[in-house]
């Protein structure tokens, strides 16, 4: 077993992971680094999975939109153990983990439908005409004996090549800096003393009775807050820590930053929003938001609306859109200009802005009409009313 591997089997959710190092110096410095690895990792995956969590998947019947048990399901109750936020979390952790994630359909119990995210699965044989086939499917605890067949399940690739190695790569060359940037810290904090021994001094011959005074005087008057130092004839004490002032780690903070850097661009993540700097980060957002549009939404929406209705219902105008525009938060009093441009211009009723700013709807008629303000028209119109004003 791979050590990556192994160290990964430590952060399997839910279970309580016990285990010794045995001293080996190695093995927890590549712990700690791996540590460093996985909260770059999963930080990231948290801000994708956060904001995919706050998207809304829309159903369309006829072209008109409808909330019903299809709607139910995706945006409140999946499954009966978990909710949609816990389980779009886990969506998004295995396509990034892995690259690729699997749902799959289920009854939830009460006769609605359900969906479940896989944890493991075979593939079977590819064939350009042929669906593929799943087998072996497990899902927590469970194991799925039936075949199930592309048709039946959503099978969502996140990139063409699997990201996550190549950003293992890139991070594990700055294993050996951050190492060293730690041990040199540590030096610099700690006591280094040396000791001349004079040849007449009592012992000097005898290397154990040497190793005891060591360990029974010097290694607790070093460890103590407060102790004193005996010193005999022939022994010489020198401390020899280092001078240079107070120690600064911010050597070292920047290492790790550059690790979550790298992860972040792994990610196509802006970077501002990973470091927690405040600098452009309203264009950063809106790359962020084009970023999960490409990666997340238009893909599920594609995956979704062509398993679940088929190009029959789409014909139809039956078909499912993952909206993302409720991810950013929208301050109504704030942009009450650009709601009055938006309902005015006709491109959007109330209800569309309403919604979109995460109001509820209105329950009438007017509320779904388009308006359009009077100052408004085409050229022919406006020529006409001239011409009209001009007559009277």
């Amino acid at each position: 077993m791979k050590i990556i591997d192994w160290f990964r089997g430590l952060f399997t959710p839910g279970k309580e992971q016990r285990f010794r190092l045995d001293g080996s110096d190695d093995l927890i410095a590549a712990y700690n680094n791996f540590r460093v690895r996985e909260l770059a990792f999963w930080c990231c995956v948290n801000m994708v999975a956060n904001a995919v969590a706050r998207c809304e998947f829309r159903t369309f019947k006829g072209n008109k939109e409808i909330r019903g048990a299809e709607y139910y399901m995706w945006n409140i109750d999946p499954s009966r153990n978990e909710s949609s936020t816990a389980f779009l979390h886990k969506f998004v952790a295995n396509a990034y983990r892995d690259n690729e994630a699997l749902l799959i359909f289920t009854k939830n119990g009460v006769g609605r439908d359900g969906v479940v995210v896989a944890d493991s699965w075979e593939v079977g044989e590819e064939h350009p005409t042929i669906l593929r086939e799943y087998k072996g499917v497990v899902v927590g605890d469970t194991t799925y004996h039936k075949t199930f067949r592309e048709d039946d399940v959503i099978h969502f690739k996140l990139n063409n090549a699997n990201m996550v190695p190549v950003i293992e790569g890139l991070t594990q060359s700055f294993e050996e800096l951050m190492s060293a940037a730690a041990k040199t810290e540590l030096w610099k904090r700690g006591q280094h003393w040396k000791v001349h021994i004079d040849s007449t001094a009592d012992g000097v011959k005898d290397q154990e009775k040497f190793k005891q005074i060591l360990n029974d005087q010097f290694k607790p008057f070093l460890n103590s807050v407060g102790a004193v130092l005996p010193e005999f004839t022939g022994y010489k004490y020198e401390n020899v820590s280092s001078q240079a002032g107070s120690a600064d780690t911010r050597d070292i903070r920047a290492l790790f930053e550059d690790v979550f850097d790298m992860t972040a661009r792994g990610f196509n993540i802006p970077i501002v929003l990973v470091n927690g700097k405040v600098e452009a980060t309203a264009d950063a957002n809106s790359r962020f938001l084009t970023m999960i549009d490409g990666c997340f939404c238009d893909q599920l929406s594609e995956e979704i609306t062509r398993k679940r209705y088929g190009y029959d219902g789409w014909k139809n105008g039956d078909y499912l859109i993952v909206d993302s525009s409720s991810i950013m938060h929208y301050d109504i009093f704030k942009e009450a200009a650009a709601v009055e441009k938006l309902v005015g211009s006709g491109a959007y009723s109330v209800n569309d802005v309403r919604r979109a700013s995460g109001q509820t709807i209105i329950n009438e008629p007017w509320a779904d009409e388009h308006y359009l303000t009077k100052n408004i028209g085409t050229m022919a119109e406006n020529a006409r009313a001239l011409e009209k004003g001009d007559a009277e």
